[in-house]
């Protein structure tokens, strides 16, 4: 589907909007579900693993894990309608 610009792709997730988040070598990047390349959260180090955590209605959190630190980037997802619990979830 594509190809990541630093480091070895880990941690993936996908917000329901489709959009892909990845930890990469230099942060956090971020594609469409076509692939496309929509930016990146810059971190100094690679980040391993990350967790999307919806805050209301309409944004969410990235909390990466990378390396000796832990950032955590603020998102506003657009039409994206975290109600009580998120979608796909089971049960």
């Amino acid at each position: 589907l594509f190809v990541v610009e630093a480091g070895v792709p880990d941690g993936i997730k996908v917000d329901c909007e489709g959009r892909i988040y990845v930890g990469v070598g230099n942060g956090v990047a971020v594609y469409s579900r076509e692939g496309a390349v929509l930016g990146t959260f810059f971190a100094p180090s690679g980040c391993a693993n990350l967790v999307l955590v919806p805050r209301g209605k309409q944004a969410m959190d990235i909390v990466a894990l990378c390396e000796k630190q832990i950032f955590k980037f603020s998102v506003a997802t657009g039409s994206c309608q975290y109600g009580k619990r998120w979608s796909g979830l089971g049960r």
